[in-house]
């Protein structure tokens, strides 16, 4: 829980919102505002009949529970943060790792790797080597910093203006930057998450068909038939074996690059704020409000259940007592020979019958799973390609935000790109460009055309002002475009000064800054 700058108080719960990769109920990382204060920390351990506090602990006696000296129940333990005005501005980036079993979890050892030299009560982490070092600053914080300084309050609200203007511009420079590298990182960890698949449902398909091998030989070849279901379940154990194991890498990989790029998205968010205020500041009591324009954070990680199958349990026999004579020795023995052959017989169909069902179910079972295998997605690329398609977006809406506020400039001719003008963007590092920059240097419909990348162009060009909705359009119906029967450049000319797209343009062109706060207000919602 936090307070923020309006006063309100703020809750978040990782196990309530555990809903993307960033974290979850065993592991989760949470951003909070700059200017967050009252901060309090407390945990609690889920399961069934739960939850239960996490209960305070003595980390510098070993972790001792503190008894309450009245007796009864034992205290939560709450961390508190930024609780006095002498330390609303402390440097915070604490880590917390808790031990324990459900039902007597404690706070094993915490760091707050920001802190000055005199470190918290609270704060006990014993190795000096494994305490965590301070997160990198943000690339984001930077460049709004060398664009222009925050002034102190008060001030002018023009001079503020005119300072969120040109840190937010700089950031959102700098974030989309950020998101082309992470596009780039995602993409190389689908590749790798298809090549995952691909060699898992290899491994599956051969386990289905030793299955259904040994099951037909169950009934003509038995032993054979024996050994080619051990192969069965030894090369689906091996192929399940490996494909969590590469999961688990791909997960840390994934989680690695959304936490990188999430922190320079906050900071932006953060900018973003601050330039909505300075302009309702600027413009009067009758500026609309925007205090909707929030980020928030959700994570996940996922925990596979493993089961175990039942055990088997072997038959005892006993014997009756012996006799002297020998022919009813002879008799006996007799008899129990016939006897266990009788049972030995019996047993053996038994064993034969159920091993031939068996067979036949772990035959349907693999089969199963190489059918359900080839023809579904596996979760985490799943993840990685909404996650591809969210960034996507962004970049679309930052170069917008910045043609709207500041400027967005030709990669060709340096020249401003205004929300009237025709574009055209590359396929992976979406940079922008003027469509006439690149019919004149002859760039359009090449294979490398792309100044910035070298990748290959967008097939179609658009209006930058209508780029935003149709890149929603297209990630919300998942296709692709295509280009359209070529018309003549002078019917194309005509029809786009008489219809809508060039009086909107024109109209977005004419827009007061004020009228750009209420895009991003609409908007902001990726962030």
């Amino acid at each position: 829980k936090w307070v923020d700058t309006a006063g309100a108080q703020q809750s978040w719960s990782s196990s309530a919102e555990a809903d993307g990769p960033e974290g979850g109920w065993f592991e989760a990382e949470k951003l909070l505002p700059a200017a967050a204060t009252n901060i309090r920390v407390q945990f609690q351990a889920h399961g069934p009949g739960g939850p239960w506090d996490v209960c305070l602990v003595d980390r510098r006696r070993h972790c001792c529970w503190v008894e309450p000296s009245s007796g009864g129940v034992r205290p939560a333990e709450v961390v508190r943060m930024r609780t006095e005005v002498q330390t609303a501005n402390d440097e915070i980036d604490a880590l917390f790792e808790l031990a324990g079993p459900m039902h007597g979890c404690y706070i094993w050892r915490a760091w707050n790797a920001a802190g000055a030299a005199r470190h918290k009560a609270w704060e006990f982490w014993l190795e000096r080597d494994s305490r965590p070092r301070q997160a990198r600053r943000p690339q984001t914080l930077d460049a709004a910093d060398g664009a222009a300084p925050l002034p102190p309050m008060p001030c002018e609200p023009m001079v503020r203006c005119v300072c969120t203007t040109k840190r937010l511009s700089a950031a959102a420079r700098t974030l989309a930057d950020v998101h082309r590298r992470t596009l780039h990182g995602l993409r190389t960890l689908d590749g790798r998450f298809t090549d995952q698949w691909v060699g898992v449902n290899v491994g599956t398909t051969a386990s289905a068909g030793l299955g259904i091998a040994s099951a037909v030989l169950l009934f003509t070849a038995p032993p054979v038939g024996v050994g080619l279901g051990i192969g069965s379940t030894l090369t689906g154990g091996l192929a399940f074996a490996g494909d969590s194991l590469a999961d688990h890498s791909h997960l840390t990989n994934l989680k690695h690059q959304l936490s990188e790029d999430a922190y320079d998205a906050f900071v932006v968010a953060e900018l973003l704020r601050e330039w909505v205020h300075a302009r309702q500041r600027l413009a009067g009591p009758c500026t609309p409000s925007f205090s909707h324009l929030t980020r928030e954070d959700s994570a996940v990680t996922e925990a596979p259940d493993c089961t175990g199958g039942p055990g088997c349990a072997p038959d005892a026999f006993s014997f009756g007592e012996a006799v002297d004579n020998g022919l009813v020795a002879g008799a006996v023995a007799d008899g129990v020979a016939v006897t266990g052959a009788r049972l030995a017989d019996g047993l053996g169909r038994t064993i034969a019958g159920v091993s031939q069902v068996l067979g036949v179910a772990g035959a349907l079972i693999s089969t199963g799973f190489m059918i359900r295998g080839w023809s579904t997605t596996k979760a985490g690329q799943a993840v990685v390609r909404h996650k591809i398609k969210e960034l996507t977006l962004r970049v679309f809406q930052l170069q917008h935000l910045l043609a709207s506020i500041d400027r967005l400039e030709c990669g060709i001719c340096a020249d401003e790109i205004i929300l009237s003008d025709s574009v055209q963007r590359c396929v992976l590092g979406l940079h922008c460009f003027h469509t006439r920059c690149l019919r004149g240097r002859g760039l359009q419909g090449t294979a490398r055309g792309c100044p910035e990348c070298s990748s290959t162009l967008d097939a179609c060009d658009e209006l930058l002002v209508d780029s935003v909705e149709a890149c929603q359009e297209r990630l919300r119906c998942g296709t692709q475009r295509t280009r359209a029967p070529q018309e003549p450049l002078l019917a194309q000319a005509c029809n786009r000064i008489g219809g809508k797209s060039c009086d909107r343009a024109m109209d977005c062109r004419r827009r007061s800054a004020s009228t750009a706060a209420s895009w991003l207000s609409m908007n902001v919602g990726c962030w």
